[in-house]
């Protein structure tokens, strides 16, 4: 999973680029809330916030992608599903958030 740093989009890009090269398909490359990296990266799908775009909209532009959505009550869950979201994640308060990982967002090493 990656998600944009300081870098900006074109590091986001170059990121997402050589990290899907690294895990030559044997694991999924997720980026958080950014379909356009994501579509041009050539990605296996994105997490979607509640800042990122819509389902319906993210699904349109990913086509054949997975489009998850990162909620925070089941009733959410329920309509990220209905939307169509490929996989939905609950968050519970207080728990460690996969958005807040301590590791460095950019590394491909």
């Amino acid at each position: 999973m990656l998600r944009e740093g300081e870098g900006g989009a074109s590091e986001l890009l170059e990121a997402a680029v050589g990290l899907r090269e690294a895990l030559r398909g044997r694991a999924a490359l997720l980026l958080v809330d950014r379909t356009d990296i994501a579509t041009a990266a050539e990605a296996d799908g994105v997490l979607l916030t509640d800042k990122g775009v819509p389902t319906v909209v993210a699904k349109r532009m990913m086509q054949q992608g997975l489009v998850g959505r990162i909620v925070t009550t089941g009733e959410a869950a329920v309509t990220a599903a209905a939307d169509g979201a490929s996989l939905v994640l609950v968050t519970v308060s207080g728990a460690p958030s996969v958005l807040h990982c301590p590791l460095p967002v950019y590394s491909v090493n």
